[in-house]
């Protein structure tokens, strides 16, 4: 089973090819499972997430990078990050 994140992503880059995910190829399978390599790829990309990203998020207005939050030692904005996009790619 495809994950979920993979599959728009898949139907995504499917649109942007200018090709409808939900058409059939001439055996009647579906366009955008096609794309599920480009896709993961994609988000694999992402996995590491930019200083600019991790400022933002952080919200330090120092400029410093600050990957945890005082009020929660547990939150780190790289390993939370990560997290998300493996778990988009249905990694455990």
């Amino acid at each position: 089973m495809v994950a979920l994140m993979v599959e728009r992503v898949a139907r995504a880059l499917c649109r942007a090819d200018g090709i409808d995910p939900d058409g059939r190829d001439s055996q009647g399978r579906p366009w955008w499972p096609t794309y599920i390599q480009e896709a993961r790829s994609a988000i694999s990309a992402m996995i590491e997430p930019t200083d600019d990203m991790v400022i933002k998020e952080a919200g330090n207005k120092a400029g410093r990078v600050d990957l945890y939050r005082a009020d929660d030692p547990s939150y780190n904005v790289r390993d939370i990050w990560s997290s998300m996009c493996n778990s988009a790619l249905g990694a455990e």
